[in-house]
């Protein structure tokens, strides 16, 4: 995770203002009336899709993953270099957002990785993390690492703020803090 301006490098970073926090989303992004495609360096295409009720991601080997949703979608996928490892946020009008966390099995099958926001709430829990998330976004993914940005919405402005922090992904869907 690279160290904003001014910040002393810790497991995580509070931000005052998330505008600072600006997502990199790998690859060549396109936004439609109801969908986003990510192209790869590879020419792999990411796709997620939303219609009333549902969104849905389609990965370039045609698996599919389906999400009921009520009023929301998925953005843009965050695909790391050798395409083992997708994380897209679905984003309910709630202003809440549900990570959904993808990882490739050695047959090149991917599934998800269940309960992905109470097992990040959980890690961020036991290592005594000096704040509460309102949503999580996604920021950026390298290698094995997402970072994320859990914003906490003020209510006393129009502002948000919030904390940048990194999870691994183990080759077997297992979250942790990076040491």
């Amino acid at each position: 995770m690279a160290t904003p301006p001014g910040l002393q490098k810790t497991p995580w970073q509070h931000i005052e203002d998330d505008m600072e926090v600006e997502p990199k989303v790998p690859g060549v992004v396109k936004f439609t009336d109801n969908a986003c495609v990510v192209t790869m360096p590879s020419g792999q295409k990411y796709t997620t899709t939303d219609k009333v009720g549902e969104a849905t991601l389609i990965l370039p080997n045609g698996q599919r993953f389906t999400a009921e949703v009520d009023h929301a979608g998925f953005g843009a996928v965050f695909v790391n270099d050798d395409e083992t490892l997708i994380g897209a946020v679905l984003v309910p009008f709630t202003q809440s957002g549900e990570v959904h966390i993808y990882a490739a099995k050695a047959n090149g099958i991917f599934r998800e990785i269940s309960d992905a926001n109470e097992k990040i709430y959980d890690l961020l829990e036991e290592a005594k993390a000096p704040f509460k998330a309102d949503a999580l976004r996604l920021i950026e993914v390298k290698g094995r690492r997402f970072t994320l940005f859990s914003l906490t919405y003020d209510r006393t402005s129009i502002g948000t703020s919030g904390w940048l922090f990194d999870i691994e992904v183990g080759r077997d869907g297992t979250l942790t803090l990076p040491k």
